[in-house]
């Protein structure tokens, strides 16, 4: 089974304000989701937790090693090859 790797303090601390303090949806719930990680919490109870894929979870998980604190917020497409650009349905 994969986890987030043992965070340090500043990690937690980062991740726990993100958690009560962001304005955006996404970027406290995958902070919760990354320190749920962090305590033993499987990748297959995050996902059912917050109704998403358990592939979601784990590249939640695989950003925030890579890339820190910018995967919190950023769409998941920017991290890849694939532009970050997202159609508009238009009447």
């Amino acid at each position: 089974m994969r986890y987030v790797l043992p965070l340090t303090e500043q990690q937690r601390t980062l991740l726990e304000n993100t958690m009560k303090n962001d304005a955006a949806h996404r970027a406290r719930m995958r902070a919760h989701g990354l320190v749920l990680s962090s305590e033993g919490i499987t990748i297959k109870a995050i996902a059912k937790i917050y109704h998403v894929d358990r592939d979601t979870v784990s590249t939640w998980i695989k950003q925030w090693e890579k890339h820190g604190a910018k995967s919190l917020t950023f769409p998941l497409c920017c991290f890849d090859q694939i532009s970050c650009w997202f159609p508009r349905n238009t009447p």
